[in-house]
């Protein structure tokens, strides 16, 4: 970003923007291991498991509104357990994750992966994978 600043006779500074700002980092947690995705005027913050819960500053916003307040993905009526968050672009992010485990299991056999895309709306596609030879009780 450039800025210039004048001084145009009156004593007060005067900024002119030479470019616009753009974000060209890597998305990064906020406070409260949140995590951002941002393309343009739009933005993405949700919890690191990709949830986007209500009663915080989680969701998804565009020319600083929040359109959406509310997402969240549950297996058998649970959250989903993060296990990792893999960036490349500050619009995208997938999310790993695993469901509870079943009763009378000590680990899940459930992966969850959640492939998001911020700009221009909010794309993701959801795959779950079954670790285990067993059936899952749901299916």
């Amino acid at each position: 970003m450039g800025a210039t600043v004048g001084t145009e006779g009156t004593g007060a500074g005067v900024i002119g923007m030479t470019s616009g700002w753009t974000f060209e980092g890597q998305p990064s947690a906020i406070g409260g291991g949140a995590m951002t995705l941002v393309a343009g005027g739009s933005f993405c913050v949700s919890a690191r498991n990709g949830d986007i819960l209500p009663g915080a500053a989680q969701g998804i916003y565009y020319a600083d509104t929040r359109l959406l307040s509310h997402w969240e993905l549950r297996v058998d009526d649970g959250p989903i357990e993060e296990l990792q968050v893999v960036t490349g672009e500050p619009y995208h992010a997938t999310f790993v994750g695993r469901a509870a485990p079943r009763p009378g299991q000590a680990e899940s056999t459930l992966l969850v992966v959640r492939d998001r895309y911020v700009g221009g709306g909010l794309s993701e596609d959801v795959t779950i994978r079954n670790m285990s030879h067993e059936r899952p009780a749901a299916w």
